[in-house]
């Protein structure tokens, strides 16, 4: 049997089951940009490298995609890999910025998403959380 729970309850499925919960937030008042928390069970004792992920992308012959920056960044006492990237059509360019950690078994993905016209306020967002992150130690 394996336990999970949530906020608002808990639940059992029967044999052995692992977690992938992705957790999507959107402002009340913007449905252009989100948040997304991605937590996946860590595969061995490397953390997810973002330029294979990115670069592993599907796109299109009309997609572009530009690397802003690709950093290494401390989340709380925890190294980390700081993506931002732009991807273009004809009709539009979205602006991400990735954020990943390693947490004992965990591989955490902290995900921001806009227009690329509205950059500076995503990263604005993220520089937020990421400066409110906090880990329990286990």
């Amino acid at each position: 049997m394996s336990w999970f729970s949530t906020k608002a309850f808990s639940f059992e499925l029967p044999g052995e089951w692992h977690e992938r919960t992705i957790q999507l937030h959107r402002p009340a008042d913007d449905a252009e940009t989100a948040f997304a928390l991605a937590r996946n069970p860590r595969e061995g004792k490397q953390q997810v490298d973002l330029d294979l992920v990115v670069s592993s992308l599907p796109k299109g012959s009309n997609v572009e995609r530009e690397v802003l920056h690709n950093d290494r960044v401390e989340v709380g006492p925890l190294d980390g890999q700081d993506m931002g990237f732009i991807t273009r059509t004809r009709a539009s360019a979205e602006y991400y910025r990735i954020v990943c950690v390693s947490y004992f078994d965990l591989e955490l993905s902290f995900q921001w998403a806009g227009p690329a016209a509205r950059r500076a306020e995503v990263d604005a967002r993220a520089e937020q959380l990421l400066q409110t992150v906090k880990f329990r130690q286990r």
